[in-house]
C-alpha cells in the first residue's frame, strides 16, 4: 500500500478502472446480442487459420475474433462472457488516458481526462459491444503515449518497442485506426527529424509485420474507391456535428466542448507557446476527423464507431486547452474544470437499452419467443429477412445449434438447414418463396426494403395469400397470412 500511495498516478488509475468497471459492466447483458456481436461471435468459433482465410476476404482484419476466439474457449458464448472481453479493453484505456495527461499534460490532466472518458454514454456503449472497437481504442492511447515519451526523451527503447508491438497490433485491429502509425510518421518527419534513422527501423519491422495484409488493405480500399461503402455519405456540416453529439453525450455539452475549444486554440495562436505534445495531441484528433468528413461526401465513412479509436485522445485534447486557456480568478478556473465534467456526468446514461447509436441492438429475444409460440400453435412456415439475421435468430433459438453451425463454412444452403427443417426460411427475394402448403405463412421483416432493395417478398405474399393482421415485435414486422393459393 505504501507504494501506491507514493505513485499516485497508479493509485488514481487504479481506483478508477475500478469505478469504470463498475459503471461500464453495471448493464452489460441488458441488450440482446447484435447482428455485428453475432458476427464476430461466429466468426470466433473458428480454427486461427480460418478466421484468417475469411477475413482477410472482408472489411475486418482477423486480430479481434482471434482474440475472442481464445476468450470464449475457457468462458463461453454467453453474452457476459463476450462482452466481458471488450469490457476489459475499455476500462483498461482509463491507464494510458491517465499516464498521458499527469506526463505530457500537466498535473490532474490525466485524472480529467479519463473521468470525460468514463463518463461517456458512447465509450459505454461500447463496453457493452462484443466488437473491436474497445480493443482500438485502448491500442491508440497506448500508441499515444509511447510515442509522446519517445519524442519527449528521445532514446526511450521500451518505448519505441511498445510503439512497435502496439501499431503492429493495430494493423490486424481496425483499418481506419491506420491514421495514428501514419500520423505518427508524419510528426517524426516534420517536427523530429532527429528520430528519423530509428523510426526508420519502427517503419522497417512494421512492414514485415503488415506485409500479408498489404495487398488486402489494397484491395478493400480499392473495391471501397469504385464499389462505394453501405455508410451513407455526408450531406453538409451537420453530420460533423452530430458525430461530436455522439462523443459529447448531448448537443449542450458538444457546445460547451466547442466554446471552449475555441477559446483555447486562439489563445494558443496568441500566446504560440504550446508544447509540441499538446500540438501533438490536436493534430493526432482533428486531422484525421476533418480529412475523414471531407472524403465522406464521396465515400461513406463518417461513422460514430469507425472514429471511436480517437475518444481518449479527443478528451485529451480537450483537458490540456482547458490548461491554455489558463483562467487567473480563482472560482472562474474552477469552473473550466468543473462544468464539463458535471454536464458530462448528469448526461451519462448507463442504459444502453435505449441507445440510438450506429449498430444499435434490436431485442432479438422476444423476437424468437414469437417464433417459438408460433410453431406451438401449429404448423406454419416463417420467412425472414435480412438473411445475415439468421445468426441472431439461432443464437437465442438454440445456443448448442449455434455453435455447431458450421458443417460447411459459408455456404448458407448448409448452415441455414436446421432452421429450413423447422420451416424456418431466411431468404433475399422473393424468388426464394416456397409454394407452401401450410395454412398459416409469418413474414418477419427486419427492414428488409433497406438491405435487400427490390426483394418484392411482402407483395408478392400479399398477392398470393390473406393477410390476416401484422403487428410489430421489438422494431420487427410480423406478417401474418393464411390460405391456399387464390
Amino acid at each position: 500500500m505504501s507504494f501506491l500511495i507514493k505513485n499516485t498516478t497508479l493509485l488514481w488509475s487504479i481506483l478508477l478502472f475500478v469505478l469504470a468497471g463498475i459503471l461500464k459492466g453495471w448493464n452489460i447483458t441488458e441488450t440482446a446480442i447484435g447482428t455485428d456481436e453475432c458476427f464476430s461471435l461466429y466468426n470466433a468459433q473458428l480454427s486461427v487459420n480460418e478466421i484468417i482465410t475469411w477475413l482477410f476476404k472482408g472489411n475486418n482484419p482477423p486480430l479481434w475474433e482471434i482474440l475472442l476466439h481464445f476468450w470464449t474457449q475457457p468462458f463461453g458464448i454467453s453474452e457476459l462472457s463476450i462482452r466481458s472481453l471488450s469490457l476489459l479493453f475499455n476500462v483498461g484505456t482509463v491507464f494510458p488516458i491517465i499516464f498521458i495527461g499527469e506526463r505530457f499534460i500537466g498535473k490532474n490532466a490525466g485524472l480529467y481526462a479519463a473521468l470525460l472518458f468514463i463518463f461517456s454514454s458512447f465509450s459505454l456503449f461500447l463496453a457493452h459491444e462484443a466488437r473491436v472497437y474497445s480493443l482500438i481504442g485502448f491500442l491508440t492511447a497506448w500508441s499515444v503515449y509511447f510515442f509522446l515519451d519517445i519524442v519527449h526523451k528521445g532514446k526511450s527503447k521500451f518505448s519505441w518497442i511498445g510503439l512497435t508491438v502496439v501499431n503492429g497490433l493495430i494493423l490486424y485491429s481496425h483499418y481506419m485506426v491506420y491514421w495514428i502509425p501514419l500520423m505518427e510518421g508524419i510528426f517524426i518527419l516534420l517536427m523530429f527529424k532527429d528520430l528519423i534513422k530509428k523510426y526508420l527501423i519502427h517503419l522497417s519491422v512494421l512492414l514485415l509485420l503488415g506485409f500479408p495484409i498489404i495487398p488486402v488493405l489494397y484491395s478493400r480500399m480499392l473495391d471501397s474507391g469504385v464499389n462505394g461503402t453501405w455508410v451513407k455519405t455526408s450531406q453538409g456540416i451537420d453530420a460533423f456535428y452530430f458525430l461530436l453529439v455522439d462523443y459529447w453525450n448531448k448537443p449542450l455539452v458538444t457546445v460547451l466542448f466547442i466554446v471552449i475549444m475555441v477559446i483555447g486554440l486562439v489563445k494558443w495562436g496568441v500566446n504560440k507557446q504550446v508544447k509540441k505534445n499538446k500540438v501533438i495531441l490536436h493534430l493526432l484528433v482533428w486531422i484525421p476527423l476533418v480529412i475523414s468528413f471531407i472524403i465522406s461526401f464521396k465515400l461513406g465513412i463518417l461513422l460514430n464507431r469507425y472514429f471511436y479509436f480517437l475518444l481518449p485522445v479527443l478528451y485529451l485534447s480537450f483537458v490540456s486547452v482547458l490548461y491554455q486557456v489558463n483562467i487567473k480568478h480563482k472560482w472562474g478556473a474552477r469552473l473550466v474544470f468543473l462544468v464539463p465534467i458535471l454536464t458530462m456526468l448528469l448526461s451519462f446514461d448507463m442504459s444502453t437499452k435505449e441507445a440510438n447509436y450506429s449498430g444499435t441492438h434490436l431485442e432479438v429475444k422476444p423476437i424468437v419467443e414469437s417464433i417459438k409460440q408460433i410453431k406451438k400453435e401449429g404448423r406454419a412456415t416463417i420467412y425472414f429477412s435480412p438473411v445475415f439475421f439468421d445468426k441472431e435468430i439461432v443464437y437465442y433459438w438454440d445456443r448448442n445449434l449455434f455453435q455447431t453451425y458450421f458443417d460447411a463454412y459459408q455456404t448458407e444452403c448448409v448452415f441455414q438447414k436446421p432452421l429450413n427443417q423447422n420451416n424456418i426460411y431466411p431468404i433475399y427475394n422473393d424468388s426464394e418463396l416456397l409454394d407452401s402448403k401450410d395454412e398459416n405463412i409469418v413474414f418477419i421483416d427486419n427492414k428488409s426494403d433497406y438491405h435487400h432493395p427490390n426483394n418484392n417478398i411482402l407483395s408478392r405474399l400479399s398477392s398470393k395469400y390473406i393477410l390476416v393482421k401484422s403487428e410489430e415485435i421489438a422494431g420487427v414486422t410480423f406478417y401474418y397470412f393464411t390460405g391456399a393459393d387464390q
